[in-house]
């Protein structure tokens, strides 16, 4: 806060707001990139993973999160307020303000849905009917999944995956606002 004079005072503030992804203790997380996808590259970790799918362990892996950091985010903030006449009877506030948010944990905390860890699975018109569901999926019934998942653990058929960008940058808002203030008479006071 810096009060220049009785009629004018500035309140500035910088916060430093880094985004540091969570991450699964189990190393439940996973990447997808269409370019090792084009090359029909494969993970190491999962040998039986579709083409482009890659986890924690494999080269190139950002770590233990699907998603990279960003220690580099700072919201400034200032605010204006002066008295125009310096009778202490009205006011010109104004003020600016940078906010960073976190609206994309959605894809994060889906990503241990994915294949190996949960299956989502989508059958068009089973074979066998609701009594025998797997009757005709490749591999037979994928449940229960095991604890432990092995290095050429079968992913299934049709199986539902979600990613996000490996580079994803936090979500952010500008916001900004002006206002007069003024008293009228001992009781009232309106704003605009």
């Amino acid at each position: 806060n810096y009060k220049n004079s009785r009629r004018f005072q500035i309140n500035m503030g910088l916060r430093w707001d880094p985004y540091v992804p969570q991450y699964s203790k189990y190393e439940y997380s996973s990447q997808f990139d269409p370019q090792r996808y084009l090359k029909g590259d494969r993970s190491t970790v999962f040998t039986n993973a579709p083409p482009g799918t890659f986890f924690p362990g494999d080269a190139g892996y950002p770590g233990r999160s699907d998603t990279t950091r960003h220690l580099g985010n700072w919201a400034p903030r200032i605010g204006l307020i002066f008295d125009p006449r310096g009778r202490g009877q009205e006011t010109i506030r104004a003020a600016y303000g940078m906010f960073f948010g976190s609206t994309y944990l959605w894809n994060t905390l889906h990503v241990p849905l994915n294949p190996p860890w949960g299956s989502t699975i989508t059958v068009q018109a089973p074979q066998g009917g609701l009594s025998d569901p797997w009757a005709g999926y490749p591999g037979g019934n994928p449940f229960p999944t095991p604890v432990r998942f092995p290095k050429d653990y079968q992913f299934p058929a049709a199986g539902t995956f979600t990613f996000q960008p490996l580079e994803s940058h936090p979500t952010y808002v500008q916001q900004w606002n002006v206002a007069l203030q003024k008293q009228i008479g001992a009781d009232w006071f309106v704003s605009a």
